[in-house]
Protein backbone atom coordinates (compact mmCIF):
# COMPACT_ATOMS: atom_id res chain seq x y z
CA UNK A 1 0.00 0.00 0.00
CA UNK A 2 1.34 3.36 -1.01
CA UNK A 3 1.95 6.06 2.03
CA UNK A 4 -0.69 8.34 1.64
CA UNK A 5 0.58 12.32 1.04
CA UNK A 6 0.22 15.06 3.25
CA UNK A 7 -1.28 18.23 1.62
CA UNK A 8 1.57 20.65 2.29
CA UNK A 9 -0.43 23.48 1.26
CA UNK A 10 -3.09 22.95 4.12
CA UNK A 11 -0.76 21.52 6.99
CA UNK A 12 1.59 24.40 6.78
CA UNK A 13 -0.96 26.65 6.60
CA UNK A 14 -1.14 28.82 10.34
CA UNK A 15 -4.45 30.28 9.71
CA UNK A 16 -6.28 27.27 9.24
CA UNK A 17 -7.12 25.33 12.10
CA UNK A 18 -6.35 21.76 13.12
CA UNK A 19 -3.59 22.45 10.82
CA UNK A 20 -0.55 20.66 12.04
CA UNK A 21 1.30 24.63 11.71
CA UNK A 22 -1.39 25.95 13.74
CA UNK A 23 -1.82 22.91 16.54
CA UNK A 24 1.99 24.48 16.81
CA UNK A 25 1.53 27.69 17.07
CA UNK A 26 -1.49 27.43 19.61
CA UNK A 27 0.78 25.05 21.81
CA UNK A 28 3.26 27.92 22.29
CA UNK A 29 0.48 30.33 22.12
CA UNK A 30 -0.70 28.97 25.38
CA UNK A 31 2.95 28.22 26.93
CA UNK A 32 3.56 32.35 26.13
CA UNK A 33 0.24 33.40 27.74
CA UNK A 34 1.95 32.05 31.05
CA UNK A 35 4.97 33.68 32.89
CA UNK A 36 6.47 30.70 33.34
CA UNK A 37 10.04 31.61 34.54
CA UNK A 38 7.88 32.92 37.94
CA UNK A 39 6.26 29.25 38.33
CA UNK A 40 7.98 27.16 41.13
CA UNK A 41 9.92 24.11 38.49
CA UNK A 42 7.15 21.08 39.36
CA UNK A 43 4.15 23.84 38.40
CA UNK A 44 6.33 24.77 35.00
CA UNK A 45 6.62 20.99 34.33
CA UNK A 46 3.18 20.56 33.90
CA UNK A 47 3.40 22.79 31.24
CA UNK A 48 6.50 21.73 29.41
CA UNK A 49 4.60 18.81 28.87
CA UNK A 50 1.41 19.51 27.56
CA UNK A 51 3.46 21.52 24.64
CA UNK A 52 5.95 18.41 24.30
CA UNK A 53 3.17 16.16 24.17
CA UNK A 54 1.46 18.63 21.33
CA UNK A 55 5.12 18.52 19.80
CA UNK A 56 5.31 14.83 19.70
CA UNK A 57 2.20 14.32 18.35
CA UNK A 58 2.36 17.00 15.64
CA UNK A 59 6.11 14.80 14.24
CA UNK A 60 3.81 11.78 14.60
CA UNK A 61 1.25 12.64 12.67
CA UNK A 62 2.72 14.18 9.79
CA UNK A 63 5.68 11.27 10.04
CA UNK A 64 2.03 9.22 9.37
CA UNK A 65 0.47 11.48 7.01
CA UNK A 66 -2.51 11.97 9.21
CA UNK A 67 -4.48 15.00 6.95
CA UNK A 68 -5.57 17.82 8.67
CA UNK A 69 -3.62 17.70 11.69
CA UNK A 70 -5.18 14.14 12.41
CA UNK A 71 -8.45 16.15 12.52
CA UNK A 72 -10.85 14.70 15.33
CA UNK A 73 -8.23 12.04 15.83
CA UNK A 74 -5.57 14.28 16.92
CA UNK A 75 -6.34 13.64 20.66
CA UNK A 76 -5.49 9.81 19.63
CA UNK A 77 -2.37 9.89 18.63
CA UNK A 78 -0.11 7.57 20.52
CA UNK A 79 3.31 8.43 21.34
CA UNK A 80 5.53 5.83 21.25
CA UNK A 81 9.18 6.44 21.67
CA UNK A 82 9.81 4.11 18.62
CA UNK A 83 7.08 5.40 16.24
CA UNK A 84 8.25 8.99 17.59
CA UNK A 85 11.67 8.61 17.06
CA UNK A 86 11.76 6.81 13.60
CA UNK A 87 9.32 10.01 12.65
CA UNK A 88 12.41 12.48 14.08
CA UNK A 89 14.32 10.96 11.61
CA UNK A 90 12.09 10.92 8.48
CA UNK A 91 11.33 14.61 9.57
CA UNK A 92 15.24 15.26 9.96
CA UNK A 93 14.69 16.54 13.20
CA UNK A 94 17.98 16.80 15.24
CA UNK A 95 16.94 14.63 18.39
CA UNK A 96 18.78 11.28 19.77
CA UNK A 97 17.14 8.47 20.91
CA UNK A 98 17.63 9.44 24.20
CA UNK A 99 16.05 12.04 24.51
CA UNK A 100 13.15 10.78 23.33
CA UNK A 101 12.96 7.75 25.78
CA UNK A 102 13.50 10.34 28.65
CA UNK A 103 10.63 12.57 28.26
CA UNK A 104 8.17 9.55 26.32
CA UNK A 105 8.93 6.56 27.83
CA UNK A 106 5.70 6.19 29.95
CA UNK A 107 6.68 2.96 31.54
CA UNK A 108 10.52 4.52 32.60
CA UNK A 109 10.50 5.73 35.89
CA UNK A 110 12.03 9.42 36.16
CA UNK A 111 10.81 9.94 32.52
CA UNK A 112 8.65 12.59 32.16
CA UNK A 113 6.21 10.95 30.62
CA UNK A 114 6.04 8.33 34.15
CA UNK A 115 6.12 11.84 35.89
CA UNK A 116 3.19 13.22 34.23
CA UNK A 117 1.13 9.86 35.10
CA UNK A 118 1.74 9.67 38.31
CA UNK A 119 1.26 12.92 39.30
CA UNK A 120 -1.79 13.20 37.35
CA UNK A 121 -3.67 9.86 38.32
CA UNK A 122 -1.82 8.89 41.51
CA UNK A 123 -1.57 12.74 43.04
CA UNK A 124 -0.40 12.65 46.39
CA UNK A 125 3.42 14.12 48.66
CA UNK A 126 5.29 11.40 47.22
CA UNK A 127 4.21 12.44 43.86
CA UNK A 128 4.91 16.13 44.32
CA UNK A 129 8.34 15.28 46.32
CA UNK A 130 9.44 13.43 42.84
CA UNK A 131 8.30 16.17 40.64
CA UNK A 132 9.95 18.36 42.68
CA UNK A 133 12.97 16.23 42.74
CA UNK A 134 12.75 15.70 38.92
CA UNK A 135 11.80 18.61 37.47
CA UNK A 136 14.49 20.82 37.14
CA UNK A 137 16.57 18.48 34.54
CA UNK A 138 12.93 17.22 33.10
CA UNK A 139 12.17 20.88 32.51
CA UNK A 140 15.06 21.56 30.83
CA UNK A 141 14.71 18.61 28.00
CA UNK A 142 11.63 19.65 27.57
CA UNK A 143 12.66 22.97 26.59
CA UNK A 144 15.41 21.66 24.39
CA UNK A 145 12.68 19.12 22.92
CA UNK A 146 9.90 21.66 21.99
CA UNK A 147 12.99 23.83 20.22
CA UNK A 148 12.16 21.22 17.62
CA UNK A 149 9.06 23.64 16.38
CA UNK A 150 11.34 25.93 14.62
CA UNK A 151 12.62 22.71 12.36
CA UNK A 152 9.17 21.11 12.38
CA UNK A 153 8.10 24.32 10.19
CA UNK A 154 10.76 24.38 8.24
CA UNK A 155 10.06 20.95 6.93
CA UNK A 156 6.44 22.13 6.35
CA UNK A 157 7.77 24.81 4.64
CA UNK A 158 10.11 22.43 2.47
CA UNK A 159 7.57 20.07 1.55
CA UNK A 160 5.88 20.43 -2.39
Amino acid sequence: MAKRKLDFQTERDPKIKGSYRRRLDDAFAALGLLDIAKFRPEAAFVFYYLTCEKVAKVITGIAAAKPKGGGENFKKIKIHTDTLYKATQELKLPVRKEEIIALFASNKSGSASHQRNKLFHDFGPTQVHHAKRDAPHLNKAMVQFSGLRQSIVNYLDSAP
